[in-house]
Protein backbone atom coordinates (compact mmCIF):
# COMPACT_ATOMS: atom_id res chain seq x y z
CA UNK A 1 0.00 0.00 0.00
CA UNK A 2 1.30 3.20 -0.67
CA UNK A 3 2.09 5.85 1.75
CA UNK A 4 0.38 9.78 1.70
CA UNK A 5 3.65 11.07 0.83
CA UNK A 6 3.75 8.79 -2.24
CA UNK A 7 0.61 9.40 -3.40
CA UNK A 8 1.04 13.26 -3.33
CA UNK A 9 4.13 12.80 -5.56
CA UNK A 10 2.18 10.92 -7.78
CA UNK A 11 -0.85 13.48 -8.05
CA UNK A 12 1.57 16.58 -8.19
CA UNK A 13 3.83 14.68 -11.18
CA UNK A 14 -0.21 14.11 -12.80
CA UNK A 15 -0.85 17.62 -12.38
CA UNK A 16 2.50 18.88 -14.03
CA UNK A 17 2.19 16.57 -16.92
CA UNK A 18 -1.63 17.16 -17.32
CA UNK A 19 -1.01 20.97 -17.06
CA UNK A 20 1.97 20.92 -19.94
CA UNK A 21 -0.29 19.06 -21.94
CA UNK A 22 1.59 15.96 -21.90
CA UNK A 23 -0.48 12.67 -23.48
CA UNK A 24 -3.26 14.77 -24.46
CA UNK A 25 -4.21 14.49 -28.69
CA UNK A 26 -5.71 18.26 -28.90
CA UNK A 27 -6.81 17.49 -32.38
CA UNK A 28 -9.12 14.87 -31.11
CA UNK A 29 -10.15 17.08 -27.79
CA UNK A 30 -10.84 19.59 -30.89
CA UNK A 31 -12.79 17.33 -32.86
CA UNK A 32 -14.67 16.33 -29.80
CA UNK A 33 -15.73 20.19 -28.92
CA UNK A 34 -16.64 20.31 -32.56
CA UNK A 35 -19.09 16.81 -32.20
CA UNK A 36 -21.01 18.29 -28.71
CA UNK A 37 -20.89 21.82 -30.12
CA UNK A 38 -22.94 20.57 -33.14
CA UNK A 39 -24.73 17.92 -31.03
CA UNK A 40 -22.92 15.12 -33.40
CA UNK A 41 -21.97 13.21 -29.89
CA UNK A 42 -24.35 11.10 -28.38
CA UNK A 43 -23.83 10.56 -24.40
CA UNK A 44 -24.49 7.12 -23.41
CA UNK A 45 -24.07 7.58 -19.50
CA UNK A 46 -24.58 3.74 -19.19
CA UNK A 47 -21.73 2.93 -21.38
CA UNK A 48 -19.70 5.38 -19.51
CA UNK A 49 -20.48 4.02 -15.95
CA UNK A 50 -20.46 0.69 -17.04
CA UNK A 51 -16.36 1.63 -18.48
CA UNK A 52 -15.64 3.69 -15.37
CA UNK A 53 -16.59 0.72 -13.44
CA UNK A 54 -14.87 -1.80 -15.33
CA UNK A 55 -11.44 0.28 -15.12
CA UNK A 56 -11.45 0.36 -11.49
CA UNK A 57 -12.46 -3.51 -11.18
CA UNK A 58 -8.87 -4.13 -13.48
CA UNK A 59 -7.29 -1.22 -10.98
CA UNK A 60 -8.38 -3.80 -7.96
CA UNK A 61 -8.19 -6.94 -9.34
CA UNK A 62 -3.56 -5.80 -10.35
CA UNK A 63 -3.40 -4.09 -7.17
CA UNK A 64 -3.59 -8.15 -5.28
Amino acid sequence: MKTDSELASRLQALGGRLRRGDGVDHVKVAELRLAVAQGRLQIEPEVIANRMLESVREMLRSRH
